[in-house]
This record gives structure tokens, sequence and C-alpha cells, in this order.
């Protein structure tokens, strides 16, 4: 019994943390409601076209990967080639950096 009770305080205590991790006026975070009346929270955090950076970055085309420093690059980007595994998510803020197999940078999109 005193397990139990245990056991439903951590969690009583665990559900109250995650509930509040969010800030209220987040502009990403908004309460929803479905078709049958119940509420839910959409998270979106995809950003949006125009805080995308590409045209900034042209100047990378063609320097060699190597030469980047990736710690000033803004967030979110990637830098991939085309060996590397990248998801298929598309995300309108992040800036993409494309290198070729000679590690020349090729391309700078957003996506």
């Amino acid at each position: 019994m005193m397990i139990r009770l245990a056991a439903a305080i951590l969690f009583a205590a665990a559900a109250t943390g995650c509930a509040t991790m969010t800030e209220p006026g987040d502009p990403d975070i908004r309460r929803e409601t479905g078709p049958d009346g119940s509420e839910y929270t959409v998270i979106d955090r995809t950003g949006d076209a125009a805080d995308c950076p590409a045209e900034a970055y042209q100047v990378l085309l063609g320097q060699q990967v190597g030469e980047i420093d990736q710690d000033s690059l803004p967030v979110p980007h990637r830098v991939y080639g085309p060996d590397d595994a990248i998801t298929m998510d598309v995300r309108l803020d992040r800036l993409n950096i494309v290198f070729d197999t000679h590690d020349t940078v090729v391309e700078v999109k957003c996506g």
C-alpha cells in the first residue's frame, strides 16, 4: 500500500512538472478544440520562411565544408553531403548547406 501511495505521488509530481514546462504566451504553443469538442495542445516549432537566412549565406558556395565555422551558423541549420542520412522533415526556417563528394559547398537553401 505504501509503495502505491509513493508511486502515485511521484506520478502526480512528474505530471505537474511536465504541465509547467511550457511558458505562457509562447507563440509556438496554442490550445485548439477538435471536432468532438475535446481540447488539445499544438506545439509548432517549424518557424517561418522569412526566418531563413539562405540568401546571406550564398557566399559559402564553392568553399570547402571544413573551412566553415559551424558555430557561427544560425540555429536551426544542418550541413550534409551526398552520403549523409538526413530527416525528410521540412523546416522553412532551417538553413541547409549541402556539399558534394569533394567536400565543396554546392547548395545553400532553406528547408
